[in-house]
């Protein structure tokens, strides 16, 4: 499995062969990738029940099945294996579940989270991710009270799926989360390491340029969080250097001053 994972990163031509690369001793002669997704569904509830090595197992699996969905193929099969609503429960299981289920649902929350941002990277993987039973509400809860890891897979999924029309209307309803997101815009630095810090507020700033793009719905959600307001005050400290001073990315720098600027632009474009 280490080595199915080594050879599908960031390689198409990897990726492709697995869905081609059957098994001649199977019955079924299923490809490898289906392999790997019977093997994920058998094992996802089984580490939950016992101690011992498949919790490794499985997250390889993730890996490898996260590098693939850039296969149209690839998310075909997913959609098909109805896996997605596994992860609720799994989430719910970090607050009820005993010590050991705790443990385990934390690490894998983090894969799941990978995977779904892997998907909303295309519009039939984000539709994909928008049908997880409760999908928003988890995502709110992660923005709440999990570490920055998970906080930046959830900001990107949801930034990734404004770029999809119908989830973008589903998501101008949520005041909550966009609230939320608003904060992760306005956070100080805090412990957050400078680069992660900037990286978050750069992905939250594009969520918002996104919001405001052909989307007359956004007008009364912007007003209702005050978002101008807060962005004229970071292009303030932006143009003032803090921003800069902060992390020494010019890159970084540049990229939040220009989506800061051309969100400015839309919201006085659209009022």
């Amino acid at each position: 499995m280490q080595l199915f994972i080594v050879l599908t990163a960031d390689c198409v031509k990897a990726q492709t062969a697995f869905l081609r690369l059957t098994n001649k001793q199977s019955f079924d002669e299923s490809n490898m990738f289906n392999h790997v997704l019977k093997l994920f569904n058998s094992l996802h509830g089984e580490v939950l029940l016992t101690h011992g090595k498949w919790n490794v197992v499985l997250r390889m699996c993730f890996q490898f099945i996260t590098n693939s969905v850039g296969i149209a193929e690839a998310r075909n099969s997913l959609s098909k294996a109805n896996i997605f609503n596994m992860f609720p429960d799994l989430y719910t299981l970090m607050g009820t579940g005993n010590k050991y289920q705790r443990h385990v649902a934390k690490s894998l929350t983090y894969d799941w989270l990978k995977l779904f941002t892997a998907l909303s990277f295309y519009e039939d993987g984000a539709k994909s991710v928008s049908k997880v039973t409760g999908c928003l509400s988890i995502f709110q809860d992660v923005l709440k009270h999990h570490n920055e890891n998970k906080q930046e897979c959830v900001l990107l999924t949801v930034r990734n799926m404004m770029f999809v029309s119908g989830l973008k209307q589903v998501i101008t309803s949520n005041v909550k989360l966009i609230s939320l997101i608003l904060e992760k815009l306005l956070k100080p630095r805090d412990l957050i390491k400078a680069h992660d810090w900037m990286k978050m507020k750069i992905i939250a700033a594009s969520f918002f340029h996104m919001l405001l793009i052909d989307n007359l719905k956004a007008n009364t959600c912007v007003k209702k969080i005050n978002l101008q307001v807060y962005l004229q005050h970071l292009q303030e400290d932006i143009h003032e250097g803090k921003y800069l001073s902060s992390t020494g990315d010019l890159e970084q720098h540049d990229t939040l001053k220009y989506t800061v600027t051309k969100t400015l632009e839309l919201l006085a474009t659209n009022t």
